[in-house]
């Protein structure tokens, strides 16, 4: 039992450090990309 919840812990912290990193630099650089290939288009 314990190996599962440390295994479960790891994947959350993992995931929770995903969703941080996401939101801090991911948004930006998809909201740049989105505005240039909206002007592109148009």
């Amino acid at each position: 039992m314990k190996t599962s919840a440390t295994l479960f812990r790891t994947m959350l912290l993992i995931c929770f450090l995903g969703l941080m990193t996401a939101c801090s630099g991911g948004e930006k650089e998809t909201t740049s990309e989105s505005a240039e290939h909206g002007h592109s288009h148009e």
